[in-house]
C-alpha cells in the first residue's frame, strides 16, 4: 500500500531514485538496486539528491543515519549518525546544505560540500 508514502523527482533526470520501491529504469527496462549499509533493518526512507548529483537518504530503523550515495561510482561515501529518523530533506544549491526535518519536531542541516566522495 503506498498510502502516506511521497516520491521525489528531479525534472529532466534520466533516472529516478527511490528510498523503498524500485521502478524499472526508463531507458532499458531494467532496474539496479544496492543494499543500505545499515543492513535488512536500515528502513530506508527519506531520499533527495545534491549539486553534484549524489543521492542522500535516512535510515530510519534502530540506528538514525544520513548516507550519502554517488551513482556514478556507486559508492557509499557518507554515513552520518543523526539524533532522530528524518522525514524530509531539501538541498540549497547555493549553500551547498542539506536541510532535514526530523518526527521529534526538529530541523537539521548538512554541509555537502564538505563531505568527500
Amino acid at each position: 500500500d503506498d498510502a502516506g508514502r511521497s516520491y521525489r523527482m528531479r525534472p529532466n533526470v534520466r533516472s529516478i531514485w527511490l528510498a523503498q520501491r524500485n521502478l524499472p529504469e526508463p531507458n532499458t527496462g531494467q532496474f539496479k538496486e544496492w543494499a543500505s549499509p545499515g543492513g535488512p533493518q536500515s528502513r530506508p526512507y527519506a531520499i533527495t539528491a545534491d549539486g553534484d548529483g549524489r543521492l542522500w537518504f535516512s535510515e530510519t530503523g534502530a540506528e538514525k543515519k544520513l548516507i550519502g550515495f554517488d551513482p556514478k561510482t556507486e559508492k557509499f561515501f557518507a554515513n552520518i549518525t543523526v539524533s532522530h529518523n528524518i522525514r524530509h530533506m531539501m538541498f540549497d544549491p547555493k549553500s551547498g546544505t542539506m536541510w532535514f526535518g526530523t518526527d521529534a519536531n526538529t530541523i537539521g542541516r548538512v554541509g555537502t560540500r564538505q563531505i568527500a566522495q
